[in-house]
Parts: C-alpha cells; structure tokens; sequence
C-alpha cells in the first residue's frame, strides 16, 4: 500500500521497494564471464575479421597439427606407412608415392626387389643388410630413370632421401626380408 503525503509542497510516495529500485547490484562472477568473452571476441573480429584457427600446437588426433599422437598432416608432411606381403616370383607391385618419388616392389626368386622412379630428382640410400651399414650412393633419377634400389636375400633395412627437381622432399624409411615363400617389404613413406 502505498501512502501519498504532501509537504510544503513536495510529494512524497511510501511504500514497498523490491531490490531493483534499490540502485545497482553487484555483478557475479559468470556475468564477468560472460561479458568479457563477449567483448573479446568483438576485440578480435575488429582486428582480425578473416581470422581462422588453421592449426594447434597439439593434439591427441588432429588433422592438421604441429605435434599429434595421430595426425594426417603434421607441418605439411603426408606420412603414408605401408606393407607389402609378395608371393614368390610376384611381378612388381606399387608400395606409393610422396612428392613425385615412386617405390614399387617385387619378390623375384625369392629375393625382395625395391624401385624408386620419379620424373626428376636425385636420391641417395644408406642401407642396413646382415650386420653391415652401407652408404649406397646417390643417384640422379632424370638420368637412370627407375632404379633397383634393393636386391637381396638377406633382410634389411634402408632410409632412402629424394629431392625432386622442383624442390620437394621425400624420404623412404623400409624393411624386408624373405621368408622362403614369399617377400614383404613395409616401412614408411613422408614428403
């Protein structure tokens, strides 16, 4: 109820005041919250409309990452792994291909067979057969065309280093061996 009183002229209303006719009240923590996100974010799209998020430092799986458990793309390097298990006397087979180098593979006679083929480029192979490391050499691809790389009975492992004549990279890190009825080669490829 609400009592109107006249006094020298002024009026004057009493009654009940809820907390909103009392002034301002303080403001919580999730308010503060909030309006700070949302002043943020205009912050940033004043400053930065076309800005995009294109990567993270890491992540458990990403597509695109700086460092990933699992990653598909991590600093523009496609890592491809792959495993071949050849009959004997198998013609040859495609392993893949990174930044124009080709490996393919083949078991003849019983003997595991890597190429490297590519356009252009040079490469160069260091090899671990038995319990010898051999630095293989390089070679220029525009010039021997597809090259036997790998021709052994024995298992072994090889890093092979391609540069491709437009300046792409690829590396080949493989393993094979024979085991009497067959090949497999496996490994990595990233470029």
């Amino acid at each position: 109820m609400a009592v109107a009183v006249l006094v020298g002229g002024l009026g004057f209303v009493a009654g009940s005041m809820t907390a909103a006719d009392a002034g301002p009240q303080p403001v919580t923590k999730a308010q503060v919250k909030k309006i700070a996100a949302k002043q943020a974010k205009r912050a940033i799209t004043k400053a930065a409309p076309t800005l995009e998020v294109a990567h993270a430092d890491s992540a458990d799986t990403a597509a695109t990452a700086a460092t990933a458990d699992l990653a598909t793309d991590v600093v523009n390097q496609r890592v491809k792994p792959f495993g071949l298990a050849l009959p004997e006397n198998s013609s040859e087979t495609a392993i893949g291909t990174v930044s124009g180098m080709s490996l393919t593979g083949a078991c003849v006679a019983g003997d595991p067979r890597v190429y490297i083929a590519a356009p252009s480029g040079k490469f160069r192979m260091a090899s671990f057969l038995g319990t010898s490391l051999t630095f293989n050499g390089d070679g220029d691809l525009g010039v021997l065309g597809k090259t036997e790389i790998v021709s052994s009975t024995v298992a072994g492992s090889a890093v092979i280093q391609y540069v491709s004549g437009a300046g792409q990279a690829a590396t080949a890190d493989l393993g094979w061996r024979s085991d009497g009825t067959g090949c497999q080669i496996f490994g990595t490829l990233a470029g």
